[in-house]
């Protein structure tokens, strides 16, 4: 029965109870289909026609449809009827919806603190370091380092370039292709095998070196070692034996063993390259000036700080580690401390 009817049903009871009908009274049923029948039929006498079709023309746009509905007009189908995408699946597999987590406000900040932490150069608390690129050398793990302790690329790396780069014109100056330079980063990383052959020869490996040192949480010369260093500079010795002392007491206080066996390492490898500058046109000034912001720099500060570097400092960099190539026999003669080696390669 539709709405209409009913309410003049209500509407006749309601009359009749007006009148002194009893509340309960009940209508003839005849007599009360006939009254409705009759309201129904005028109110559909009442109500307008339906309006016609617009005539088509030529050119003009038809109702949108919804795929799958048989070709109806969107306007016409049941918000129910329209088909919905699957909720996305989680990446891990779980089978559930995925939903973007309503974080607290502190959360985040709970979540650093709560997280691994290592307290760099910036002292700030950052997420633990990486197996490689971005490590901490006294912290890597066994399976990234040589039984003497040498981290996995600088090894690798060292020998490729002895092999094949040493008179490699433009060596640790030119940059190399930036895609295959990641590629190379994540693979150690990941702890997988590197081919540099097919990642892009001696270049790919310089530049691969050359970012290890820049990319290192701690400095292979430690931020402790900077504010000295730096003092150092500017002071006036008697001779050169006497820096000497002096920079070997800095590099015994500051360094951890690991970090002298890699210093070591990495200068006796520089001298080499060095030797073979009418070839490759690298002297020991300009290795100097490629690696000395990668190996020192102050609390806070670095290559990949996105601080603009001092140009004092830069010069004192440089001017350092060209002391440090010079004179590396004298400097690790008779060292003696925890975790240091003298390594070959």
């Amino acid at each position: 029965m539709s709405r209409g009817v009913a309410t003049d049903k209500e509407r006749l009871r309601g009359a009749l109870h007006s009148h002194g009908a009893p509340g309960d009274a009940v209508l003839c049923a005849a007599h009360l289909e006939a009254v409705c029948s009759v309201a129904t039929s005028s109110r559909e006498s009442t109500s307008p026609p339906p309006l016609a079709p617009a005539p088509s023309t030529p050119g003009a746009r038809k109702p949108r449809t919804a795929k799958g509905n048989q070709g109806q007009p969107i306007s016409s189908i049941e918000t129910s009827q329209v088909a919905r995408p699957p909720p996305r699946e989680r990446p891990d597999g779980a089978g559930l919806p995925w939903r973007v987590p309503q974080r607290h406000p502190t959360a985040r900040r709970e979540q650093r603190g709560n997280a691994a932490t290592m307290f760099c150069c910036g002292g700030k608390a950052e997420p633990a370091p990486e197996r490689m690129y971005g490590a901490e050398l006294t912290l890597m793990g066994d399976e990234d380092k040589t039984d003497d302790g040498i981290p996995r690329l600088v090894d690798e790396a060292i020998k490729y370039l002895r092999a094949k780069g040493l008179e490699t014109q433009g060596i640790f100056r030119r940059s190399a292709n930036a895609t295959k330079l990641r590629q190379c980063k994540e693979l150690y990383n990941s702890g997988e095998k590197v081919d540099f052959d097919s990642l892009g020869g001696v270049h790919l490996t310089a530049n691969a070196l050359k970012s290890f040192f820049r990319d290192l949480r701690q400095p292979l010369l430690t931020c402790s070692m900077f504010s000295d260093v730096m003092k150092m500079q500017k002071e006036d010795f008697a001779d050169e034996a006497d820096k000497v002392k002096k920079a070997k007491t800095l590099m015994v206080e500051h360094l951890p063993g690991i970090h002298l066996t890699i210093l070591r390492t990495i200068l006796r490898f520089m001298a080499n390259v060095c030797e073979n500058s009418d070839k490759n046109g690298m002297t020991t000034s300009n290795m100097a000036i490629v690696f000395g912001p990668n190996f020192l720099w102050p609390k806070g500060s670095g290559p990949n700080s996105g601080k603009v570097a001092v140009l004092d400092h830069v010069k004192a960099q440089g001017n350092f580690l060209e002391f440090l190539i010079n004179n590396r026999d004298e400097l690790f003669a008779n060292v003696n401390k925890d975790g240091y080696k003298e390594v070959e390669l």
